[in-house]
């Protein structure tokens, strides 16, 4: 697309040596991109499993009922599915990597503000925002796709 050919060329400005495409690997980028692409992946499921863990106590001290920790739990993950699309488009507008740390940056922000919660209100609106920041999975296959050759994609 238009905004993929401007953003490989005003990558290959920025840099001094050409990103070239390496048949071993399947890939255009380095090796170690892919490992820390999937660093950040777990960086992000390890911050909402353990959060998840503590989070129905931390509700019900907050004076949660059962069905109020269900919404908590779900909020998240309704968020994230409205959210997935949008992020999807502005990753195309302002590049994957950018997308990528700011998602994961806005998610252990609202992560750690959740820890600061005085009441069940505002805990159920931090852990939709967790929701809605913390969808780093699809913009991760996508980077992946796009540095990847179809016969390799499935294999990153």
């Amino acid at each position: 697309t238009v905004a993929r050919a401007a953003m490989d060329e005003a990558l290959l400005r920025k840099t001094t040596t050409a990103i070239t495409y390496d048949p071993d690997t399947g890939l255009c980028v380095p090796r170690y991109a892919v490992r820390l692409i999937s660093i950040l992946l777990f960086m992000d499921v390890i911050s909402s499993n353990i959060s998840n863990t503590i989070l129905p106590y931390f509700a019900k001290e907050l004076g949660a009922s059962n069905a109020a920790v269900g919404y908590v739990f779900g909020a998240g993950s309704f968020t994230s599915t409205f959210a997935s699309p949008i992020l999807g488009r502005l990753s195309d507008e302002y590049g994957r990597r950018t997308l990528l740390v700011f998602s994961l940056f806005g998610c252990g922000f609202a992560v750690l503000l959740q820890s600061l919660a005085w009441n069940f209100w505002i805990l159920l609106g931090l852990q939709a925002a967790g929701g809605m920041m913390g969808t780093i999975g699809p913009t991760v296959n996508v980077y992946l796709a796009d540095v990847s050759t179809p016969e390799k994609a499935g294999f990153y």
